[in-house]
């Protein structure tokens, strides 16, 4: 590296180096939430107990790593909420939005 443009080059690589973590760390906890929605959806529809153990068995069928904590929160938020009440929130919010957007289109 030239001295003249040492310091340019190393900001940029710093700069370059920084997003790029940026990137995977974001990246990482979009695999993370997916994957655990996924699998607590999966686990509703059959029936079965939307729990850590159950979401992280179900990670691992698909062999996608997920961090220990993200299931433990997905679990214990389930266990308040409830995924029934979950669906159900998200389709009647859904619901006014696309009648509000008919007139428009109109």
């Amino acid at each position: 590296i030239n001295a003249e443009y040492g310091v340019s080059v190393l900001y940029w690589l710093e700069l370059w180096l920084t997003s790029v973590l940026y990137w995977v760390i974001r990246h990482m906890a979009n695999v993370d939430t997916n994957a655990c929605t996924y699998a607590a959806l999966i686990l509703h529809d059959a029936g079965l107990p939307t729990s850590a153990d159950n979401i992280n068995k179900l990670t691992a069928a698909a062999g996608i790593e997920v961090r220990n904590t993200v299931p433990i929160l997905f679990s214990r938020f389930l266990e308040k909420k409830g995924m029934s009440a979950l669906i159900a929130a998200s389709s009647s919010a859904a619901a006014p939005a696309a009648s509000a957007a008919a007139p428009a289109a109109g």
